[in-house]
């Protein structure tokens, strides 16, 4: 009995070894499977979509493609690409990873209203030198009032120059407003395209934000000079000593110009400061000795001390008569406020008969002049320090107030003993400076603080 079921068994296995044998297997994945990337325009009505001819296999990475053929379709924007031709599916944003699965796979057109949704786009904004790509915003297109990112300069090199940040325009053209890589702004309900601020590779800039601040030159620029558009500020020192600038022209982009900024620039005859300019910082522009005319924009509200400081061929500072903070006064700088102030004079100015409406002058607003006979009016109470500081052709100062105005102390020494100060106000003047005041008022003059040590000096009118 045992001996028969032994014998079946040993005849039973090899059969069903053979069985086995024969029968098909389930399938799987051949590892050597490859599936492909096709893109589709979903109902574009113009351009072409991307083509990628690279086999993947399973568990590839698939870089998505971009809109290289500029896919359109009227009345939308190419927002990416989806799965699905109704969106449906996974969107994928351009340069997204998609990774493969074990199908081909398709990626249509994503298309949003463009009544509701607005680009970002870039452009080099410079000619055929230009090399490299320029970035590609991805999130791109936005709703409105979507926070924008701004993206880096990408790999965009263009000869002799660097970019700084990039800048949007307004409809004619002109500057809009800047920015560095990484700044921020909110999207309004138009398409914006950022331009590149190319800086010349002679001047060092810094962004940040929406500030794009020239800080300096390497190698001292000259002849004529266009600062960028795009440009903010030029910040303090940042033409120094630059002796053989002859010209320069500010864009409208500027808000500022720094303390100190042009300072001996002794070569410079020609300064455009445009209507956005809102500050000049001190000592602006001293020692630019060529510079012999200079306008300020309705726009500026600020101006610093000794901005012209040594300019010896300046006889006229011309203000926009629009300005509601200061005004010209045959080529003389004054504060329009209510306590209206001589800030600077020319200093090619010969002579100078003060507005009655001034009742004070500033700290070396004559400073170093060439003048030689100034009136000032009934209403002047104060004369501040080195007012008439090296005037050395000053011969006839005429005082019609009849109390005498306060004199600033000395700056240097700051005593609070006027008997022991002697005040700088008419100091390094002519030998033969006569200061005529009221007649009745000789005697006042003579002794009052300060005014003592001109005592000699004062006489009656």
């Amino acid at each position: 009995m045992h001996q028969g079921k032994r014998a079946a068994f040993l005849i039973f296995m090899p059969l069903l070894l053979l069985w086995l044998i024969g029968c098909p297997q389930p399938s799987s994945p051949s590892s050597s499977a490859a599936y492909t990337v096709a893109y589709d325009g979903n109902g574009s009505t113009g351009g072409s979509v991307p083509t990628d001819g690279t086999a993947y296999k399973q568990g590839n990475s698939v870089i998505v493609a971009g809109n290289s053929g500029t896919l359109v379709k009227t009345g939308y924007n190419f927002a990416g690409w989806n799965t699905k031709a109704d969106g449906s599916g996974t969107t994928y944003s351009i340069g997204a990873t998609l990774i493969m699965g074990t199908a081909n796979v398709t990626l249509y057109a994503r298309w949003l209203s463009s009544s509701s949704t607005f680009t970002v786009t870039y452009s080099a904004n410079s000619g055929a030198a230009i090399t490299g790509s320029l970035p590609v915003d991805s999130k791109s297109p936005y709703p409105s009032g979507a926070t924008v990112t701004v993206l880096s300069v990408g790999s965009l090199k263009n000869p002799g120059y660097a970019l700084a940040g990039w800048m949007t325009t307004n409809s004619d053209g002109s500057w809009a407003s800047s920015y560095a890589s990484g700044a921020t702004f909110a999207i309004g309900t138009s398409n914006v395209t950022l331009y590149a601020i190319w800086i010349p590779s002679d001047l060092s800039f810094m962004s940040s934000g929406s500030s794009i601040a020239i800080t300096g030159n390497i190698g001292a620029p000259s002849g004529t000079l266009a600062i960028p558009s795009g440009v903010t500020t030029i910040g303090p020192y940042a033409f120094n000593g630059c002796s053989g600038l002859t010209s320069v022209t500010i864009p409208s982009s500027a808000t500022s110009i720094g303390n100190s900024a042009f300072y001996g620039c002794s070569s410079l005859t020609s300064v455009t400061i445009p209507s956005s300019v809102i500050s000049i910082g001190d000592g602006a522009f001293v020692e630019c000795s060529q510079l012999k005319t200079i306008s300020i924009p309705a726009s500026v509200s600020s101006i610093g001390t000794e901005v012209f400081l040594g300019c010896s061929s300046l006889v006229e500072i011309d203000v926009d008569p629009a300005n509601q903070n200061y005004k010209s006064d045959h080529g003389v700088l004054l504060l329009n406020v209510l306590k209206a102030e001589v800030l600077q004079a020319p200093m090619a100015l010969a002579s100078y008969t003060i507005p009655n409406d001034v009742n004070a002058i500033g700290p070396a607003a004559f400073y170093d002049c060439s003048i030689q006979a100034v009136t000032l009016p009934s209403g002047i109470t104060f004369i501040g320090n080195q007012a008439f500081f090296y005037c050395s052709n000053l011969k006839s100062v005429t005082i019609n107030a009849t109390s005498p105005p306060e004199l600033a102390p000395d700056a240097n020494t700051q005593s609070t003993d006027p008997s022991k100060d002697l005040g700088e106000v008419f100091a390094e003047c002519s030998p033969n400076l006569k200061i005529y005041v009221p007649t009745a008022s000789v005697s006042q003059y003579q002794n009052a603080n300060y005014w003592k040590f001109y005592a000699s000096m004062i006489v009656s009118q």
